[in-house]
């Protein structure tokens, strides 16, 4: 039973879960709609979305698949996906290349032209994931800077946005700007309970998501499942982690070990004795017996 008056903890909209729930539902476009244009400001700007299926097959056995958090396509045939990454990885940077790539591979099909189709993936990033100082950043195919020839841009229909929220700043400049209002309410939506700003007609559709989370929020059965998944989350990292460092750990291990069995083999190609092999290389005489 869901109190309606009752006062409660807002739910991280961050948590992707809850970001789906609130941006990713359809007959609630508008407040997609509104926070796409709120990062690309004009460029293009929204006026329709239709949402889509966010799960891509696997190709064949062997391959790998793909769920997008939230799919959609614009009323002029631009694809847009939107990524909420709460936890920061170490394949980050590998995986939101692979998400744009499987997104422009599954647009194309027989007969289509191949500068038809537009498509930007947005990376909305709980942490920081690059040195950059701007909050935004902006990924293209490119010709790399070499001798007198600058940068220059390549292909501009396939896309890749990304907004660190940690290095978003408010400004006197930026403070009734929508996208502050969008990142307030990811980072700190309590900052915007009672707030005269989100009354505005320009940041309706920021009330109406903030409305959402509280109710969302007041639900016993909604923050049951969130904690779920937050400790399958943890849990599951934590595995990770643990054997991502076990491997390093025991590559370094048989490093080192190959750098001693070359060391052995150069000492006994030279005739040295195999006692004094064995204390530089610190192999056993055993080992060394074989390597001959």
């Amino acid at each position: 039973m869901i109190d309606i008056g009752k006062k409660v903890e807002l739910l991280d909209p961050k948590i992707d879960y809850v970001f789906k729930r609130i941006f990713g539902e359809k007959g609630d476009e508008d407040i997609l709609m509104s926070l796409i244009n709120s990062i690309l400001k004009g460029n293009p700007t929204i006026k329709e979305l239709e949402l889509l299926n966010t799960e891509y097959s696997k190709d064949g056995v062997i391959s790998k698949g793909c769920r997008f958090d939230i799919l959609a396509k614009t009323s002029n045939n631009i694809k847009i996906n939107i990524e909420m990454q709460y936890y920061i990885d170490s394949n980050i940077k590998n995986r939101l290349i692979y998400y744009s790539d499987r997104l422009n591979v599954e647009e194309y099909k027989t007969g289509d032209k191949y500068d038809d189709k537009n498509v930007i993936s947005i990376w909305i990033l709980a942490n920081n994931i690059n040195d950059r100082e701007e909050p935004i950043s902006e990924i293209l195919p490119c010709f790399i800077k070499k001798g007198k020839d600058d940068y220059e841009v390549f292909n501009d229909n396939k896309r890749i946005i990304l907004l660190e929220i940690q290095k978003y700043k408010i400004t006197d400049e930026n403070i009734k700007d929508l996208l502050t209002n969008w990142v307030n309410f990811l980072k700190t939506p309590e900052c915007l309970e009672n707030s005269e700003i989100i009354k505005k007609k320009e940041n309706i559709e920021v009330e109406k998501a903030l409305d959402k989370l509280e109710f969302m929020s007041k639900s016993d059965a909604e923050k049951y499942h969130i904690q779920s998944m937050i400790d399958y989350e943890k849990t599951h990292l934590g595995n990770l982690s643990s054997a991502l460092k076990k491997g390093r750990e025991e590559g370094l291990k048989e490093g080192e070990k190959n750098r001693s069995i070359q060391i052995a083999k150069n000492m006994l190609e030279k005739g040295l004795d195999i006692k004094l092999i064995s204390e530089l290389s610190g192999l056993s005489l055993d080992e060394i017996e074989e390597l001959k």
